[in-house]
C-alpha cells in the first residue's frame, strides 16, 4: 500500500462524536504507515488523546466556533500556510466551519483529494429561517469544493443528493466502533456515586444518557420527561454523563422541575462509555443528529434504548424491535416509552439483545475503515 500524507481539520478539539471519530481515523490510518497530521481550534482532550498517541497536531488560535469575519480570513490564510508546507495528499475535513474553509484552502492549494465528512447537516438544526437558507447555501459549496462528501446517515444521504450537481459526490459510511472495555454494573454505580448526595438501593431504577451539554441534545425534553415519570416510578435515578456549554441551563432545569436529589449531572468523563452497565436503560432526546456512537455503544452494552427519530438514530433503533422512538421535543412521549420498558422487563431484555446483535453486524469499525480507505481512493 501507498504511503500518504493525510491531514484531518476539524474546529473543536474537545471531545465528542465527530472528534472521536477524527482520534479513530487518525491513530488507525497512522498505525497502517501514512503520515498522520490533526488541525484543531484551541487545544483540548482530543489534541491530548492523539498526542499520546503519537499523533502531530497543530493548533489555530483564531479558529472558533462563532462567526468573526476577521478570525475566518486569518484562519484560512493559516490554514493555507500549513497545506502548502505540508503538501497533503488528502484532506479530511470534519464540522462545518472547519469543511468550509478547508475546501476552499484545499483547493487553492492544490491538494489532490479533498474529502469532507457531515457529522449531520448544520442547516437541520433549530435555527432562523434566514440562518437556515444562508447555512444551506455554505454547505452546498463546501460539497462542490470538496472532492467527495461522507455522509453517517441514509437521511444525511438523501440531504446531500439534493443538492444541485452534486449527487454523485456523497456516499454513506456509518460509523464503527469497537466495543468497550466496560466495568461491571456494581464498579459502574459505585464510580458514579463517587462524591454525591443521592440515596439509592438495590431496587433503585438507572436511566442514563451520554453526551456533550448543548441543545441539539435536548436535555430539557429529557429533566421535563424524568419529571413526569417520577411521580408513576418514584424509585428512578436520572445520571447525566457529559460537559458543555449548556451546563448550567440544564442545571437550573433540574432545580426548576425539584428534580435536585434524584438527578446527577457528572460532568465530563473520560471513557464515559466503560459505565454504561450502570443503567437499566439509556436515554437519547436529540432534537438534531448525525449518527451517534453512544447507541452503538448502549447496544454493546445490551441496554434498551429510548431516542429520538431524528438523523441516523432510526437506522440502528428499530421502533419496537430494538428500541422504542418517539417524536423529539416530546416529553410526555419520552416518559411513556420509559415508563414501558421499567414496568415491562420482557420487553427491556429483549430490546437490548436485539439491538446488541444489531450493531454487532452492522456497525463494526473494520467497515468503517474499509470504507474510508475507498473514499481516500487507497488502494
Amino acid at each position: 500500500m501507498e504511503r500518504k500524507k493525510i491531514l484531518y481539520f476539524i474546529t473543536k478539539a474537545n471531545w465528542g462524536g465527530a472528534q472521536r471519530y477524527v482520534f479513530d481515523l487518525a491513530t488507525s490510518f497512522a498505525h497502517e504507515g501514512h503520515e498522520v497530521t490533526v488541525v484543531t481550534g484551541a487545544p483540548g482532550a482530543l489534541t491530548d488523546r492523539l498526542s499520546k498517541e503519537g499523533i502531530r497536531t497543530k493548533t489555530l488560535q483564531t479558529l472558533r466556533r462563532d462567526i468573526s469575519f476577521v478570525d475566518e480570513v486569518r484562519s484560512f490564510v493559516d490554514v493555507l500556510k500549513i497545506l502548502k508546507k505540508e503538501k497533503p495528499d488528502i484532506l479530511h475535513l470534519n464540522s462545518s466551519k472547519a469543511a468550509g474553509l478547508g475546501a476552499l484552502a484545499g483547493r487553492f492549494a492544490r491538494v489532490p483529494r479533498i474529502v469532507v465528512t457531515a457529522h449531520g447537516w448544520a442547516f437541520n438544526e433549530d435555527r432562523p429561517l434566514w440562518q437556515i437558507g444562508f447555512i444551506y447555501f455554505l454547505s452546498w459549496i463546501t460539497v462542490l469544493l470538496s472532492h467527495h462528501t461522507v455522509v453517517v446517515s441514509e437521511k444525511d444521504l438523501a440531504d446531500a443528493e439534493e443538492f444541485p450537481f452534486a449527487k454523485e459526490k456523497a456516499s454513506l459510511v456509518y460509523l464503527g466502533i469497537n466495543p468497550p472495555a466496560f466495568l461491571d454494573k456494581k464498579s459502574a454505580r459505585k464510580t458514579l456515586l463517587e462524591g454525591q448526595s443521592v440515596k439509592t438501593d438495590r431496587q433503585t431504577y438507572w436511566i442514563g444518557m451520554i453526551g456533550e451539554l448543548t441543545k441539539n441534545k435536548g436535555y430539557r425534553y429529557a429533566i421535563e420527561a424524568f419529571a413526569e415519570l417520577s411521580f408513576y416510578t418514584p424509585n428512578t435515578l436520572f445520571v447525566i454523563i457529559g460537559g458543555g456549554e449548556d451546563h448550567e441551563a440544564i442545571e437550573r432545569d433540574i432545580t426548576r422541575t425539584g428534580l435536585r436529589d434524584r438527578v446527577i449531572l457528572t460532568g465530563f468523563r473520560e471513557n464515559a462509555a466503560t459505565l454504561l452497565p450502570a443503567f437499566d436503560c439509556f436515554l437519547m432526546s436529540s432534537i438534531k443528529e448525525g449518527f451517534p456512537y453512544v447507541i452503538v455503544e448502549a447496544g454493546h452494552a445490551k441496554l434498551p434504548v429510548v431516542a429520538t427519530k431524528v438523523g441516523g438514530i432510526p437506522e440502528i433503533v428499530t421502533e419496537m424491535n430494538s428500541g422504542l422512538l418517539v417524536s423529539s421535543r416530546d416529553p410526555h412521549a419520552l416518559s411513556i416509552a420509559l415508563r414501558s420498558i421499567i414496568e415491562n422487563k420482557k420487553l427491556a431484555t429483549s430490546l437490548g439483545e436485539k439491538l446488541h446483535t444489531w450493531v454487532i453486524n452492522e456497525f463494526s469499525f473494520e467497515k468503517m475503515i474499509a470504507a474510508t480507505r475507498t473514499a481516500y481512493q487507497i488502494l
